[in-house]
This record gives C-alpha cells, sequence and structure tokens, in this order.
C-alpha cells in the first residue's frame, strides 16, 4: 500500500530554510546538475520541478506561458519569493550577462569553438582564405566550388555569422 503525499505546498516549504525576510531562504533538498533546487511534483504531475520556479507560483498564482522565473540574489537554491522576479527568455539571458554568469564571460576557455569543436569542418585556415577569397572579389558560389563547401558556410564565415573568433 503506497503512503499518502503531502500535500505538496506543504511538503515544499518544509524542504526550504526561511530566514529574515530579506535574506535568502535556501532549499534544502535535491540539487539538479545546474545547482537549482529540485522537487517531485507527485504522483498525479509530471517529473520533478525547480523550486524557485515552485516557491513564484505558491506565492504569486501561474507563471504565465513563455515566461522565467528570475533571481535578483542571483542564488540559484534561494526561494525567498521576494528575490525572484518573471522575465522573458531575452531579459533572462541579459540578467545573466549583466552578472557574469555566462560561460562565454566567465570561462571562455571553455567555449569549444571553431576547429576544436568535434563536428567542425573548417579550420582556421580555411576560414582565413574564405576570407581572402571574398575581399579579392569571388563570388560565395566560386568559393564554395573551389573548397568543396556548401555555399551558405561560405556565406556565413564571410559575412561573420560563425567563427567570428578567426581574424
Amino acid at each position: 500500500m503506497r503512503r499518502k503525499l503531502k500535500p505538496l505546498d506543504e511538503r515544499f516549504w518544509s524542504k526550504v530554510a526561511k530566514a529574515h525576510e530579506n535574506d535568502c531562504w535556501l532549499w534544502q533538498a535535491a540539487i539538479s546538475h545546474t545547482g537549482y533546487g529540485v522537487i517531485g511534483l507527485g504522483r498525479q504531475a509530471d517529473g520533478i520541478g525547480y523550486s524557485h520556479r515552485l516557491a513564484w507560483a505558491l506565492s504569486n498564482g501561474p507563471i504565465p506561458e513563455g515566461l522565467y522565473v528570475l533571481h535578483r540574489c542571483d542564488n540559484r537554491r534561494c526561494c525567498n519569493p521576494s528575490h525572484l522576479f518573471l522575465g522573458t527568455h531575452a531579459e533572462n539571458m541579459r540578467d545573466a550577462a549583466r552578472k557574469g554568469r555566462l560561460a562565454s564571460q566567465s570561462q571562455p576557455e571553455r567555449m569549444v569553438r571553431g576547429e576544436r569543436h568535434p563536428n567542425a569542418k573548417l579550420n582556421d585556415t580555411i576560414v582565413q582564405t574564405i576570407r581572402a577569397l571574398r575581399a579579392g572579389g569571388r563570388s560565395y558560389r566560386q568559393i564554395a566550388r573551389h573548397l568543396g563547401i556548401p555555399k551558405s558556410n561560405v556565406a556565413a564565415v564571410a559575412l561573420g555569422r560563425t567563427w567570428r573568433h578567426v581574424q
């Protein structure tokens, strides 16, 4: 016989270390590989939920579709509703960039790009050749045929949409 689960809100708040109203309220249970608190949503629901999203929903109502729950305090384990706010994906990315949390800013050496990427079809030398040929007046089609690569790749390199890190 299965034991009866406590209501979700009761289970949730029992796993939060509430401090002063202005302090972070830290999640005390399971943490995801990305550092966010997680909780099982119960037998009738799908899988798990992030603790900060559930804190927002329990305190403010449902999260509108397409919006994210962001942290003012930048503490992924924080569940204090006064530290949380709603934002779009773009706002979430700007917030992360402003706080220096994007890998491209905090750990640029971890960014696998260019010929270090396992799926790379080009290398730095070919990229420089594409740019030189284009600067010399050759068309995308001519360059693509000469190098045996798709015209779309040539255009992306020449226009600076890809391989921007290569001078």
